[in-house]
């Protein structure tokens, strides 16, 4: 799989160029229409494959500690909210967020954060509107990521994480590639941590903390 993502990503970018082209040669509007929505196909299966290759990446990496540094988690995760305040606000989702500071982690910076917005996405996606997000970080680190949503039966809570899992998201939102929660397992265990589902008594509520927290 990993590496028939490989091979098809290069044509696929190559017939998107050739959409771009036939775009700016001014089709009647519904070529044109029916050009973007192909254009929109297209980046939506290279986002696909791109997830597949990151997995193989991560996981390939396992434990290798080449290109990690010291980052301040507490002010990765913070910025991240504050990103996600507003489209929370548009969303009709409470959002929220704890934060203790001075929070470090050795790791890739670009890949701790593609964890937590992995997380937050999924949360916005399956809480219907006017439910709670909510986010908290403490020394460990120990991250966690729950709302009052429908939340995921116990027997369904390992099987997320696999590559193609996925179920129908709330209030009838697009459904998702089912790569996200297994890239963030996948990233997450490259950078020795642990991620989860815990118990909780409404909704979902994922944790992620260090291997020896």
């Amino acid at each position: 799989t990993d590496n028939l993502a490989h091979e098809i990503r290069t044509p696929l970018m190559h017939l998107d160029q050739k959409l771009v082209k036939a775009l700016s040669q001014a089709p009647e509007p519904a070529v044109a229409q029916g050009l973007l929505e192909a254009r929109g196909e297209i980046r939506r299966i290279v986002g696909t494959l791109e997830s597949l290759l990151d997995i193989a990446a991560s996981k390939a990496r396992r434990g290798d500690p080449h290109g990690l540094e010291t980052l301040d988690l507490s002010t990765i995760v913070e910025r991240i909210c504050e990103l996600y305040a507003d489209s929370a606000e548009e969303s009709g989702h409470a959002f929220t967020w704890q934060i203790e500071p001075g929070v470090t982690l050795d790791g890739e910076a670009s890949q701790i954060g593609r964890i937590v917005t992995n997380l937050l996405d999924n949360a916005f996606k399956y809480v219907p509107q006017g439910g709670l997000v909510h986010l908290s970080l403490k020394a460990g680190p120990v991250l966690t990521v729950e709302d009052d949503g429908p939340g995921i039966p116990a027997d369904q809570r390992e099987r997320v994480f696999e590559r193609f899992a996925r179920a129908e998201p709330a209030a009838g939102g697009p459904p998702g590639s089912g790569l996200g929660l297994a890239l963030a397992r996948a990233i997450a265990e490259r950078h020795g941590l642990a991620i989860m589902i815990a118990d909780s008594d409404k909704g979902a509520r994922f944790v992620i903390r260090g291997e020896e927290s």
